[in-house]
């Protein structure tokens, strides 16, 4: 993510990262879905949403999907920090998230 938070994440772009969790390579496809205000404990923020996809890389590189990780979704404010607000991911178990508790920047903000 802190990647894609550089880019320009316009509606419907799509972003391709292959990442390498401990013994594999995933194929990590991230989807601007669009625009969103999302309410968090640390505040109200207009918001990004992206759309994650995981699939591992095979030894003869085909893409196979994760086991464990069905499907991601992210939100990232919609302003020049880009900050994570929250993460949800459904899961083998069921659904897990994590989301902004709270954010001080010191200093002076550029």
């Amino acid at each position: 993510m802190l990647y894609l938070r550089s880019q320009p994440l316009t509606d419907g772009s799509v972003h391709r990262v292959v990442v390498y969790a401990a013994t594999n390579a995933y194929l990590a496809t991230v989807t601007v879905v669009g625009r969103d205000e999302i309410s968090v404990r640390a505040g109200a923020y207009k918001a990004i949403k992206v759309d994650l996809r995981l699939d591992r890389v095979g030894k003869h590189l085909e893409l196979e999907p994760h086991r464990k990780f069905r499907h991601g979704t992210i939100w990232v404010s919609d302003d020049r920090d880009r900050i994570l607000l929250r993460i949800e991911a459904q899961i083998f178990v069921g659904t897990v998230f994590a989301e902004l508790q709270s954010v001080r920047f010191d200093g002076a903000r550029h």
